[in-house]
């Protein structure tokens, strides 16, 4: 086991602190299993840490490369808001035709988004039309991508393909109101998972067999000596003057906005583990402290001894501070080694779960991590080193 190399290494550090540091190596040698404890806990602290934190900064920034595309339009319309998918009811069709004619616009292409049932899977499709902007259209193959706004095909994501066992060239029956219709998958997108997955197909498909007239959506472009601001005002007039049946009123938001609302909800999903690692933080040094103060009981006679040989009270606060100092420094690395693993090893499992292409990359926080963990040994041996230095020697040493 790894356990007496570990408290080895603690008592090597320890006695490298000078003279109350001999005594500290002294007491680890006399227990080990409550030094091997103390600084596994400590590991696992700075382990969890690096490992939560660094894989959900990794996913983060892939699900922006994964978003690639959908912050490129100046400006959305949606039946929704920024942070849902548009697959509610259609837009107002007179909305379009008046965005159209707003001094600045350059282009306007509508499409949707539906809720689709292939097999047992309930999947989300984006509707293309030629001329949409959508992380679809930046990852998929130039001829797999006009043969699906052509009608004659479908994108999936990495997720999707996988839970329906389909890969390019296979051929997925889709149910609809007007009945079965095979679609041959073109192409498969490293895409973020939502339900079983996404899909692209033709708009125009996706309207006629599911009966879905109209656009969810409209991706608004402006031309570049435009006034923004102003174009923005009108827009807003537009949409505030045409209620919405579901909602009671669609939503104008930009590019820029959209792509940070989903971004953030990937940092919103991540917010529970970030959590944890604190209360595995705090765990950690209540370990400590309860450590130290046991052993400060336990020798409370040994420490009077020593105070009445002439040891100061700074020379007992320095030991149990040197007990402490080198479970941090040993804990420490130990952690770090873990960290980078457990990072490691939680990068990948993201990338099989959401077929995301998630590198590994370290984190500069890992230096953070470091300072807090050394912190919270120190801290949590300030009162039992306090207590050891006000300890009254001659009822230590009378104490049977």
């Amino acid at each position: 086991t790894l356990t007496r190399p570990l408290v080895q290494l603690v008592v090597v550090v320890a006695r490298r602190i000078g003279g109350p540091g001999q005594l500290a190596a002294v007491n680890t040698e006399r227990a080990p299993r409550r030094a091997w404890a103390t600084l596994m806990t400590v590991a696992v602290a700075i382990a969890v840490g690096m490992g939560t934190s660094g894989a959900l900064d990794n996913l983060v920034a892939s699900i922006s490369h994964s978003l690639d595309g959908l912050g490129d339009p100046d400006f959305y319309i949606s039946s929704t808001p920024r942070d849902e998918i548009p697959a509610g009811t259609a837009l107002p069709a007179a909305i379009a035709d008046e965005v159209r004619d707003v001094p600045g616009v350059s282009r306007v292409v509508g499409a949707q988004w539906a809720n689709v049932n292939v097999g047992e899977a309930r999947i989300l499709v984006q509707g293309l039309e030629p001329g949409s902007t959508a992380p679809f259209t930046k990852k998929a193959t130039p001829q797999a991508l006009h043969d699906v706004q052509e009608g004659r095909g479908i994108i999936l994501s990495g997720v999707l393909a996988r839970s329906l066992d389909a890969q390019v060239g296979s051929t997925l029956r889709m149910a609809s109101p007007t009945g079965y219709h095979d679609l041959v998958v073109r192409d498969v997108v490293d895409y973020i998972s939502i339900d079983s997955g996404t899909a692209a197909m033709s708009n125009t498909l996706l309207a006629q067999w599911f009966n879905r007239s109209g656009d969810s959506y409209l991706q608004i472009d402006v031309a570049r000596d435009a006034d923004r601001a102003e174009v923005q005002q009108q827009l807003q007039r537009i949409v505030d003057s045409h209620p919405t049946p579901q909602s009671g009123t669609a939503y104008l938001y930009t590019g820029a906005q959209a792509l940070e609302a989903t971004q953030q909800q990937a940092q919103q999903a991540g917010a529970f583990t970030v959590a944890i690692q604190w209360i595995v933080s705090l765990a950690a040094a209540i370990a400590l402290l309860n450590t130290l103060l046991l052993s400060v009981l336990e020798r409370r006679r040994e420490l009077g001894v020593l105070r009445a040989m002439g040891a100061s009270r700074r020379f007992i606060s320095r030991m149990v501070v040197a007990e402490a100092g080198a479970i941090a420094v040993v804990g420490t690395v130990t952690g770090l080694v873990m960290g980078t693993g457990l990072h490691f090893l939680a990068d990948k499992i993201l990338s099989a779960t959401t077929s995301l292409d998630i590198a590994y990359s370290p984190r500069p926080s890992t230096l953070l991590f470091v300072a807090v963990s050394i912190v919270l040994c120190l801290v949590g041996a300030f009162v039992p080193a306090v207590r050891a230095a006000r300890m009254n020697i001659t009822e230590a040493i009378v104490e049977e």
